[in-house]
């Protein structure tokens, strides 16, 4: 008796790196909308009710908030954004000088206070990509651990 074994390991991995790719998008894009979803609290445009350090920050413009993406390239799943000062609200920033440019002096219009021509301003941590890699971590896990879709082989399956 003679048995004739055909080996279809191309169309395996074919079939394997489609079902991860397709993971992979849908692991980073629903990480993308957990960052939008809890970005969502408006604040106005005067920063009177900012968010609060270690918090998601608020909307002002939703420019933002518009900007977060997710992308997939090969089995690389990628999720954030381009704008630089949500960089800014992620890692916060350090103590740094801001100096009046057109004017006098710095001030408040709203508050009538005087700061002089030079201030140390800096700001604590919004860190909106870090509580999203930890709130979204089981999810993604889940999505990417799951049992593969069958795979048939050949004309008549296995």
């Amino acid at each position: 008796m003679t048995v004739k074994a055909k080996w279809y390991g191309k169309e395996w991995d074919a079939s394997v790196h489609a079902e991860m790719k397709q993971r992979l998008g849908r692991a980073v894009g629903e990480m993308a909308r957990y960052a939008r979803q809890h970005m969502s609290r408006k604040t106005n445009r005067d920063g009177s009710s900012p968010s609060s350090p270690g918090d998601f920050p608020a909307q002002v413009t939703g420019h933002g908030f518009g900007n977060i993406s997710s992308e997939v390239q090969g089995l690389l799943g990628r999720w954030g954004t381009n704008v630089l000062y949500l960089k800014f609200l992620q890692l916060g920033t350090k103590n740094h000088p801001v100096k009046v440019k057109n004017k006098k002096v710095l001030a408040n219009a709203k508050t009538g206070q005087f700061f002089g021509k030079e201030v140390e301003v800096s700001m604590k941590p919004r860190p909106w990509m870090s509580l999203t890699n930890r709130a979204m971590f089981d999810r993604v896990t889940k999505i990417l651990s799951a049992p593969m879709k069958s795979f048939r082989m050949g004309p008549r399956g296995l």
